[in-house]
């Protein structure tokens, strides 16, 4: 897939301009050559990038429509999906990128830097260290599972605020299995948008979920007791 085809896909629901495509265009071009030192991503086809990367990432402004926020963090963001490439759709939304690695986090700092994106923090910490109750939206690409995924971000959303968790053809069951974490935590489910990512490249299910009350004191829990007992 092409830049132009991008454009196209999404023809009608985003502004996707010369100024978009252009930042998408060099994001890719640095992505490309930071991939030559280190592994950012096993994709390596630029038209692959397009589809499995921007697209993927792009198809979460379907499951946000009509949702409100001004501040956002992406956790375990890795190279910046989907928080660095909604950054540069969301120019108005305050974006925290969150990873752990600080590889990635020096390769965001310099994409950052390089297309101008002042909406855009890099942070090089673990969810469960950071401040309580500080944004309006979290979103997570194929990070963890939902159980554990929920007690690492309720925490830091605001009340009423939202989470999108964007996973594989096995979200629904992640979603059952996490009727337990979602009542202790005080999450309740929204919606899930299914898609499915142009030439059969797989489906996604786009699960949105709205944290309905304050998090009890003690969550997150240490990240390894969260790892071994998943609520």
């Amino acid at each position: 897939m092409t830049l132009d085809e991008l454009s196209a896909y999404f023809a009608g629901e985003l502004s996707l301009g010369e100024r978009e495509l252009g930042r998408f265009r060099r994001y890719l071009d640095l992505l490309e050559e930071w991939n030559g030192r280190m592994n950012l991503t096993a994709v390596r086809e630029r038209g692959e990038m397009v589809e499995k990367h921007l697209l993927d990432s792009l198809l979460a402004t379907r499951a946000l429509k009509g949702t409100e926020f001004r501040t956002a963090i992406d956790i375990g963001t890795g190279p910046g999906f989907p928080g660095l490439v909604l950054s540069i759709l969301m120019g108005d939304v305050r974006w925290t990128l969150l990873d752990a690695t600080r590889k990635k986090c020096d390769f965001l700092l310099a994409v950052k830097q390089e297309l101008g994106l002042t909406n855009v923090e890099v942070v090089n910490a673990r969810a469960e260290t950071l401040p309580k109750e500080k944004w309006d939206l979290a979103t997570a690409r194929a990070f963890s599972s939902l159980p554990m995924l929920l007690e690492l971000a309720a925490p830091l959303l605001t009340v009423g605020g939202h989470l999108l968790a964007m996973k594989g053809p096995k979200g629904e069951q992640e979603l059952l299995l996490s009727a337990k974490a979602m009542k202790e935590l005080g999450v309740s489910h929204v919606s899930t948008f299914k898609e499915s990512l142009p030439g059969g490249e797989g489906e996604r299910m786009n699960i949105l979920l709205r944290k309905c009350a304050r998090t009890p004191r003690k969550y997150p829990r240490e990240f390894a007791l969260i790892k071994a007992k998943p609520l």
